[in-house]
């Protein structure tokens, strides 16, 4: 799918993407210092990441006029330069510096390159899951200016404002407006951007904790760093334990969302040592950039800010005060946002009936709640190889491993990494009937947060262990953490056979800005989460590399009936409900009519969408026969598309 053009476009311009949010760090620095009247010294990661967001915020701002969760960062981000600002950071100087940063940029850029690239002869490789929603609803929020999960191009069934991790999604908006029609391209800048500032973050801080060692050691470990971020470890999984657990513990580059959350997740470890309300602060930005962490995020940290009173590091006033000021005043924001702007502005409202509470006093909401958090400990399996050789490399170094428990006690750090495993579990363990994917609470948390473990403990050994045995191992963890990306994330890509896309290439054209698409399914294909988040996910995945914007709609949401014992029931019927036909189905008042036949046509009529894709097992309806001009048959998906009249 990247030709050699494309592959070089996406380089220049993540480059340039990363430049010119230091540079934007830079004269934030700059700004902040001359109203302070103190001279403000961030290092590269503090003016990328701040830069990125500020950039990214105020973008946000203008395409929506306002109406954003991203409000508060362009405000807040000076304010947290300012503080972090007050040292100078510990990292390598002049040609060290450039060395290090072209290092991670060419190695991660090349490796997503290779990654959605490759393919075998007669066929095509193209991205598949849950970026290519994402990359749909960032093309919604330039096209409409509204912050919805979902979108339409058709006027009267606009998404409504609702909360999502906005964070990655409006840079992805933004990379989209730079990059041709291809969302490889936007996936290969805006990962290659992310990555490069997490990178450089987690080198940042291994500089400060190991300061003094010798270049040659640092260059070294600065690839162990790479290799903690590419690992996959679903291998390490004791499947013969809990063979149905979910979710696999997955690379730190699957999601542009979990790169968004590990560079937070940096900037919070570089602030360990900062004022409660900087690290509050801090914690309220990564809240705002991914939502989905709020739960964790802010418990890890309330429970970090405990232990320190425990510790008697903080009084009861610093600790109340940050966590009131902080936590409080985003609150009142988003009750705003998503409650008084609505009404404010006459905007729609996600059709809900709400949560029936009494469900958790019940025994099956409680079951499920031990089960997950239960199980969910057994993700810690994934750690073991590498805590194997931690302890092995403590016992011939001749190291108390007391006294080393004794010193993680009290380590800041050792706490936050704890506390983010437990708070992530925990959020999903109680909150697990709010929504489907309140497994994201764990799971996102956790890709990153074993990134930074594993590279930390391996950057430990590198730097206390003399034995070559040891030395060994840990070469031998770098080349399998590389190994297991590779293997363990392959399902994230596409294939399928070159002729067909050539037919699809021919069938559909390319560079229409709109497509719109009405799919019909029987009604037991709606048995799954995913099938009946009908408008998102069918009926193409490969649409987004022919248009940049095309519309689902799935013409039989109406109709489903969803199972009352199912766990997640509520929201399946929310999602049902707020499908665009369900929304211009109840906007007829035809709720309880059972023919579907009448409104379908009048539909039609009404939208004129381009395309009907239908399976090959469903027979067309007679009363569309009429308005179809030409079919294409997709074996790949099982799909026949049709050309509508328009």
């Amino acid at each position: 799918m990247l030709n050699t053009t494309n592959i070089l476009y996406s380089l220049v311009l993540s480059l340039a993407l990363i430049t010119v949010s230091y540079l934007a760090g830079v004269l934030l620095d700059f700004t902040v210092s001359r109203f302070s009247g103190k001279k403000i010294a961030n290092g590269i990661f503090w003016r990328t990441f701040g830069g990125l967001f500020f950039l990214v915020g105020l973008y946000a701002i203008f395409m929506t006029k306002g109406i954003t969760i991203l409000l508060p960062v362009p405000f807040l981000i000076p304010f947290l330069l300012r503080h972090t600002g007050a040292e100078q950071d510990k990292a390598p100087q002049g040609g060290n510096l450039i060395f290090y940063c072209l290092a991670c940029f060419i190695c991660q850029f090349f490796m997503y390159v290779l990654f959605i690239n490759y393919a075998g002869p007669g066929e095509v490789k193209f991205i598949v899951g849950d970026f290519n929603i994402y990359n749909r609803i960032a093309e919604g929020l330039n096209s409409t200016g509204i912050e919805s999960n979902t979108f339409s191009l058709y006027p009267k069934l606009r998404g409504e404002i609702s909360p999502y991790h906005y964070g990655d999604l409006w840079f992805y908006a933004l990379a989209a407006k730079c990059c041709p029609i291809n969302p490889s391209m936007v996936f290969l800048v805006s990962f290659t951007v992310l990555s490069f500032i997490f990178s450089v973050g987690l080198y940042q801080f291994v500089q400060q904790k190991f300061a003094g060692y010798s270049s040659a050691k640092a260059r070294f470990l600065y690839f162990l760093i790479l290799s903690g971020l590419f690992t996959g470890f679903g291998i390490f999984f004791p499947n013969f334990i809990l063979k149905s657990a979910e979710p696999y513990v997955l690379a730190v580059f699957n999601w542009g969302k979990v790169l968004v959350l590990a560079c937070s997740l940096i900037a919070i470890i570089l602030s360990l040592k900062e004022k409660a309300i900087v690290l509050c602060l801090i914690t309220v930005l990564s809240g705002l950039l991914y939502i989905n962490a709020i739960p964790a995020i802010f418990s890890s940290v309330f429970l970090l800010l405990v232990a320190r009173k425990i510790r008697r590091d903080i009084s009861w006033k610093e600790l109340i005060g940050s966590m009131a000021l902080a936590f409080g005043l985003p609150l009142v924001f988003l009750l705003v946002l998503y409650k008084g702007v609505p009404v404010l502005f006459k905007l729609p409202s996600t059709h809900t009936d709400g949560m029936d509470f009494s469900y958790f006093l019940s025994g099956p909401y409680v079951k499920t709640a031990i089960n997950i958090f239960i199980g969910g400990w057994f993700q810690l399996f994934t750690l073991t190889p590498y805590l194997l050789i931690l302890l092995i490399g403590l016992f011939l170094n001749n190291r108390s491993i007391k006294h080393h428990f004794k010193a993680a006690v009290h380590s800041d750090l050792v706490l936050l990494l704890f506390f983010l495993f437990f708070s992530g579990l925990l959020s999903w363990a109680v909150l697990h009937p709010i929504a489907v994917d309140t497994v994201q609470f764990f799971h996102n948390i956790l890709a990153p947060l074993y990134a930074i473990t594993i590279s930390v403990i391996l950057m430990y050994l590198l730097f206390t262990v003399s034995n070559k045995i040891i030395k060994g191992s840990i070469l031998l963890c770098v080349g399998a953490s590389v190994y297991l990306c590779a293997t363990s994330n392959i399902f994230y890509v596409g294939k399928m056979k070159k002729d067909e896309w050539v037919k699809m290439e021919a069938f559909f054209g390319n560079g229409q800005r709109d497509a719109h698409f009405v799919n019909i399914h029987p009604i037991n294909y709606y048995s799954f989460w995913s099938s009946k988040n009908a408008d998102m996910y069918i009926p193409l995945m490969q649409m987004s590399y022919f248009w940049r914007n095309y519309q689902n709609v799935a013409l039989m949401t109406p109709f489903v009936q969803v199972d009352k014992s199912r766990l997640y029931y509520k929201e399946e019927k929310n999602v049902i409900e707020n499908t665009f036909f369900s929304k211009y189905y109840r906007s007829k008042n035809l709720e309880g009519v059972s023919d579907g036949t009448t409104i379908c046509k009048e539909f039609i009529s009404e939208y004129k969408p381009t395309y009907l894709c239908i399976p090959h097992d469903t027979v067309c309806p007679d009363f569309l026969r009429p308005a179809i001009t030409d079919s294409l048959q997709l074996n790949t998906t099982k799909m026949t598309v049709y050309k509508m009249k328009n």
